[in-house]
């Protein structure tokens, strides 16, 4: 008996590109049971932290005519095409009324912030189809062997012939692992600075470093105890914003 396909909840999109979703990471483990929708949009004390004190920072220094929007704040490139943002940095003469309604924004940020990124990374992946006589063997790189076997209708040439092949799944993993992580920010940095955005931030917690992207220069790497510019003389040093707490 075939198993019954579970629909995945709107809430669970965490970004839309070319009318593909990328979904909340984890939300595995909502269709399994294990979690909330809520457990799966929540945030990490030290994300939590950087970003409240970023947006009290940028509150205090940044000129009156600009506005902070946080939250994960939409930015819809077009009917189909939406990313999120921790934290937008957005002239306010460049919001209409329009805007401040219950949509996504349609107008550009001048910087855009991430604090690490709650998207599924792991769903962007390679399959590979391998034919064992009548069946057929799905191996999707990146996510391990999907599929569960059953032994019964193969030979031991086939069940061999499958070991190898999850031996091989396993080690081309570690190497698209990285891969697929970096191609995610890469694309949504290169999406966010096409839509106009001036300057994009990343910030990640585990490795401790800082990636900006500037209209027009190449890309920097930091490590986030330097004084990273944020806009016209505004530094922040994000080691020293969370020690001071």
């Amino acid at each position: 008996m075939k198993g019954t396909v579970q629909a995945i909840p709107e809430q669970l999109i965490y970004e839309m590109v070319n009318g593909k979703a990328i979904y909340y990471k984890g939300y595995e483990d909502y269709l399994s049971g294990k979690k909330q929708i809520e457990e799966l949009m929540g945030s990490s004390y030290i994300q939590s932290l950087i970003i409240t004190n970023l947006v009290i920072f940028l509150g205090i220094n940044l000129p009156k005519s600009y506005q902070v929007l946080t939250n994960e704040i939409g930015l819809q490139f077009s009917k189909k095409s939406w990313r999120a943002a921790d934290i937008a940095i957005i002239e306010k003469k460049k919001l209409k009324a329009s805007d401040k309604g219950n949509k996504y924004i349609k107008k550009a940020p001048k910087i855009v912030i991430e604090i690490d990124t709650k998207a599924n990374i792991e769903d962007v992946r390679a399959c590979w189809e391998f034919a064992f006589g009548a069946n057929a063997v799905k191996f999707c790189f990146g996510q391990g062997v999907t599929n569960d076997y059953s032994r019964s209708y193969m030979s031991e040439e086939q069940r061999s012939t499958k070991h190898n092949l999850t031996r091989v799944a396993q080690r081309v993993n570690s190497r698209h692992a990285l891969n697929d992580v970096l191609g995610y920010f890469h694309k949504k940095t290169d999406e966010l600075l096409d839509f106009g955005v001036e300057k994009v931030i990343w910030i990640f917690t585990d490795s401790q470093k800082v990636m900006i992207a500037t209209q027009g220069k190449n890309w920097e790497t930091h490590d986030w105890n330097k004084n990273i510019l944020i806009l016209e003389k505004i530094e922040a040093n994000i080691q020293q914003l969370i020690a001071e707490d």
